[in-house]
């Protein structure tokens, strides 16, 4: 990873404190642990990331979205048993949570690796800081929901990290020409 990309990381978690520093609550009923798995999320996103760039990539995108939705599911099947509800499960709710596993995640999890291949490790992980922002931006427009200065801020913060670490923002040292852009990093 390069200087660059260190600042538009740093900068993007800027932005995603900034979004919810009045949230930060841990007390019950506070959303301090939510945040907190998050970003533990997007940190095993960087670490997967790096991991399957390094040692998976000879495997095609389709078996390592497999392998990542089967022991995804595995994972999984330890507290699903332990909080099974004591009520029937609905046939509704068993084809919604069927429909996110094959259709959202597995398509997710094909995209990801795709992108992976094509633009590396670091530009895929960081991607995962556009998340909140994608949430507020469809809660503000399907849920009528408010964005704040501070929300806005942070929204702005976190889309110029993102920007800067892809590398769709360059810094270029004052008085250098400008290097031609290699087509994949």
């Amino acid at each position: 990873m390069q200087r660059q990309q260190y600042v538009g990381v740093a900068l993007a978690l800027l932005g995603v404190y900034v979004l919810s520093a009045n949230r930060l609550d841990f007390g019950l009923g506070g959303d301090g642990w939510f945040i907190i798995a998050v970003l533990g999320a997007t940190f095993c996103y960087g670490i997967a990331g790096n991991y399957s760039k390094t040692r998976l990539s000879h495997l095609p995108t389709r078996v390592l979205a497999a392998g990542r939705s089967a022991m995804s599911a595995l994972v999984l099947l330890i507290p699903g048993v332990l909080l099974w509800p004591s009520e029937p499960v609905s046939t509704l709710a068993w084809g919604n949570a069927l429909a996110l596993a094959m259709l959202s995640t597995t398509l997710a999890f094909l995209l990801y690796f795709g992108l992976l291949a094509s633009a590396g490790a670091t530009a895929t992980s960081t991607v995962t800081f556009l998340v909140p922002v994608s949430a507020l931006l469809w809660g503000y427009l399907l849920l009528d929901e408010t964005l704040s200065l501070q929300v806005v801020t942070g929204m702005v913060i976190t889309l110029l990290g993102t920007a800067i670490a892809t590398k769709l923002l360059r810094f270029r040292p004052r008085g250098a020409l400008p290097t031609p852009r290699p087509p994949h990093e």
